[in-house]
């Protein structure tokens, strides 16, 4: 798990502003759909610069944001403000967690995060400990990429991104054999004609449905309180679908 988090730290002090933004507002109104009750104690499992966080803690009494990497988390503290706040950031791992047993009400992972975890097994992991944190008739949410919208969309993946003070070149390779994608980002940061160059690599991995399905019931998770939104719609997949979004109620 070290190298994810030493991966994402070289990019953590330019996250958002090569992020979009924007597109947290669907993850956001399909949350409060599912639950519109505010929760009492959430979790927010690779929370990164914390941006999701901020907009979810606004409708729960108070909230947790973890992530693996300390630079991201670092980034996530400095948008707090003075005095006391409802919500707090802690570098953990989502796949041992030093929280005690039904703690939390709510936890998400969202935005393909457990598609970072390197195997199966690891994905498993951090069921296992978001099964053992989470309270009876609590709700787990959590997303990550279709096999098919993974290996088609990044295949010679190439994109540029401008921020305040320089460029982001992002590249990606698909390993079609292990349904995995390799993402290499070079970062040039300065002004006129003095650049400094950065660079780092980070993969994703995804699975079957069936295969998330098995892992959840593994850990102790009823099938019938498990839901998949193609998409965020309550609808049949299509060929086009790029993300599976479980609702996991225990």
């Amino acid at each position: 798990m070290v190298g994810i988090a030493m991966s994402f730290a070289q990019i953590a002090h330019i996250y958002d502003q090569v992020n979009n933004l924007a597109a947290y507002q669907e993850w956001i109104d399909f949350t409060k759909q599912q639950v519109p009750t505010p929760p009492k104690r959430a979790l927010d499992l690779a929370c990164g610069t914390g941006y999701f966080s901020f907009l979810w803690a606004k409708s729960c009494q108070a909230l947790i944001g973890i992530d693996l990497d300390p630079a991201m988390v670092k980034m996530a503290q400095k948008k707090l403000g003075q005095g006391e706040s409802p919500l707090e950031f802690k570098v953990e791992d989502m796949t041992d967690l030093t929280f005690a047993d039904q703690t939390f009400d709510c936890i998400t992972c969202y935005l393909d995060s457990l598609c970072f975890l390197p195997n199966l097994d690891q994905v498993q992991a951090c069921f296992a400990e978001v099964y053992r944190v989470l309270e009876p008739g609590g709700t787990f949410l959590f997303d990550v990429w279709t096999q098919d919208f993974l290996l088609d969309f990044f295949d010679d993946f190439i994109n540029v991104e401008s921020f305040d003070e320089g460029h982001l070149i992002w590249q990606s390779q698909v390993d079609f054999d292990q349904v995995q994608v390799t993402h290499d980002l070079t970062v040039y940061e300065g002004q006129g004609n003095s650049y400094q160059r950065s660079q780092t690599s980070l993969q994703e991995r995804t699975y079957p449905l069936d295969d998330y399905l098995a892992a959840l019931l593994a850990v102790g998770f009823n099938i019938d309180k498990i839901s998949v939104w193609p998409d965020f719609q309550d609808s049949q997949p299509q060929s086009d679908t790029s993300r599976w979004v479980f609702v996991v109620h225990k």
